[in-house]
């Protein structure tokens, strides 16, 4: 299958979008998209699932929770990321309201673990109010956390953010890609907050080498 070009990507979800009529508590693919589409020219999309799962296991050792799929990915300066969605899930609108999307975004090496994370939570956040009209809160509702990794806790960030007709919540770890490394991962799983699959999330990072 080829790879559509960011403005084709663009196209076809402004399309969906347009159908949708509001959509509340979903997160529209125009989302999943636009956090592939760095902005350059070198940038390369593509959604075979053999592709993304190959490029998934190149970032990171790793196995998808039971009922989870490779979805999309896309290379960009030196970024990887790749994104996983439930196996029920079909079409351009990926609905949140009782499993998670999940993304794992490489970064270029020596890039600080602090730097991808924060990255990350902007990148997610900044979508997540654009695309789905979410109101300005006074400021992310941020909590430290710590979640399991490669035997050991690392520290995490749990962000809940207001959402089209419910709450989300994005929870981001960061990590050296290999143990001692020199290039970060962030991990992401961004879910609706009353059904957040926390079960996923851990089964997801257990997999983790």
């Amino acid at each position: 299958m080829s790879a559509p070009t960011g403005e084709e990507a663009e196209r076809r979800t402004r399309a969906q979008l347009a159908g949708c009529g509001g959509c509340g508590g979903v997160v529209l693919s125009v989302l999943v998209l636009l956090a592939l589409t760095v902005v350059r020219s070198d940038r390369t999309f593509f959604d075979d699932p053999a592709q993304v799962e190959a490029t998934l296991q190149a970032i990171v050792p790793c196995q998808l929770p039971r009922g989870y799929r490779p979805y999309r990915g896309a290379h960009a300066g030196g970024q990887r990321l790749v994104q996983a969605v439930p196996e029920t899930f079909r079409g351009e609108q990926v609905p949140l309201s009782s499993a998670l999307l999940i993304a794992v975004w490489s970064f270029p090496s020596g890039t600080p673990v602090s730097q991808a994370q924060a990255q990350a939570l902007e990148y997610w956040t900044q979508l997540v109010g654009q695309r789905l009209g979410a109101p300005a809160a006074d400021g992310p509702a941020d909590q430290a956390v710590e979640l399991p990794l490669r035997g050991g806790a690392v520290a995490a960030v749990q962000r809940d953010l207001p959402g089209a007709g419910v709450p989300l919540r994005l929870v981001v770890v960061a990590a050296p890609r290999a143990p001692g490394g020199a290039e970060p991962v962030a991990f992401s799983f961004l879910g609706a907050a009353p059904r957040f699959d926390r079960a996923a999330l851990l089964d997801f990072l257990g997999s983790v080498r």
